[in-house]
């Protein structure tokens, strides 16, 4: 009331007569338990400030509330998009997963406005949730939830259901109702759990995000949410074939190194690749020797034509790879025999990146068991003379 009295100056408007009283509305925001502003409107002084003028003035303030959550909205989704595609890019280049992780939580929470959150990595082992990445909780929150395989808590649940979970407010919630302590001590009213699985549909950990008062997310960021899920769900998809991968291969060098058998690597443009002592004592060669030696060099002409077919059928994909028994030129002139097995290593597209090669000396097994029928064929002569 009283404009003039509390103004210097009252803008008319189109009228003669300026307003000399105001209205002061609340501008809602998209986002629970928050205003976007206010909106001032100055009254008409030739008209009654009553329910159809007032009905008026909210029907203005509800369409720039809507225009503010529009633009938002839109903000929020291409802030949301663009943080997507750093984490992307981050992903080609970033070697240890919790940064990733981390990062992925910390947008998660920032898209829903969130106040606390965490990331539970599913444990195949003890078929357990636990917790990896955190912004927000005390040591109190982290040993309740160290490691949760029930179906109480909402990240229980959205594992237990394969599908998320929403608690509005863990006060009304009775599935929650063991845990409504330590939510109180961490200071969160309501919860939402997103799970993370594999590209097979194995499980693979919970994304979680926590509000201080009663609340849902949006369905735009619950759609944000779900392409974050699924970025987390890639990261850890990822990390573990890679430990598969480097697991497989440290066992695959210390074999190698151990030097039971003889062993190499060649591809079929390059030729040798790597071999290991045992082949090298085998061959007669040194190392740097062998790697400058094509197989054909070495391979005894009679056995040169098995092997090349049986190449040949790997490089057609017939097989993916053979045994045979084959005989080598060694160094020093002398034949070598052995059982050897080569295996192939495919590209996505089909064709052979290399051959992974077992060489087995049997030579001087060859020689006994030649000496042995040597002397059983001179024994049956023997005992064919006795009259």
């Amino acid at each position: 009331e009283d404009l003039q009295g509390r103004l210097s100056s009252v803008p008319p408007g189109p009228w003669s007569d300026p307003p000399r009283s105001a209205v002061v509305l609340p501008i809602r925001s998209n986002i629970a338990h928050q205003l976007a502003g206010f909106l001032v409107l100055g009254l008409s002084s030739r008209l009654n400030f009553d329910d159809r003028y007032l009905h008026f003035c909210e029907l203005v303030t509800s369409q720039i509330a809507t225009a503010i959550a529009n633009a938002s909205e839109l903000v929020a989704e291409l802030t949301a998009m663009n943080r997507l595609h750093q984490l992307s890019t981050r992903l080609l280049r970033e070697a240890e997963l919790l940064p990733l992780l981390e990062e992925v939580l910390n947008a998660t929470i920032a898209l829903q406005s969130a106040d606390f959150g965490n990331l539970q990595l599913y444990n195949e082992r003890t078929q357990a949730l636990e917790i990896v990445a955190q912004r927000g909780f005390g040591q109190d929150f982290l040993n309740h939830f160290s490691a949760v395989n029930e179906s109480g808590a909402a990240c229980g649940r959205a594992l237990k259901r394969a599908e998320r979970v929403i608690i509005e407010d863990v006060l009304t919630d009775p599935d929650f109702a063991p845990h409504r302590a330590i939510a109180a001590s961490a200071g969160f009213r309501a919860v939402q759990s997103t799970p993370l699985f594999s590209r097979s549909g194995e499980p693979l950990g919970i994304v979680s995000t926590h509000f201080r008062q009663p609340h849902r997310p949006s369905e735009r960021e619950l759609r944000l949410t779900d392409l974050y899920a699924w970025q987390a769900a890639e990261l850890i998809e990822r990390k573990r074939a890679e430990d598969v991968l480097r697991s497989s291969e440290e066992r695959f060098r210390r074999y190698f190194e151990l030097g039971l058998i003889g062993m190499a690597m060649s591809s079929p443009t390059k030729g040798i690749l790597e071999v290991n002592d045992e082949l090298c004592r085998i061959l007669g060669y040194q190392r740097s020797e062998l790697l400058q030696k094509n197989w054909a060099e070495i391979t005894h002409p009679d056995d040169l034509a098995a092997d090349v077919a049986q190449f040949n059928r790997v490089m057609a994909g017939e097989i993916e790879g053979y045994s045979i028994d084959k005989r080598w030129l060694r160094k020093d002139g002398r034949v070598i025999d052995s059982i050897m097995a080569a295996k192939c290593l495919r590209r996505a597209d089909g064709s052979v990146e290399y051959f992974v090669g077992l060489v087995l000396d049997t030579t001087e097994r060859k020689r006994a068991e030649e000496k042995l029928g040597e002397s059983e064929r001179r024994f049956r002569l023997l005992a064919e003379s006795i009259p």
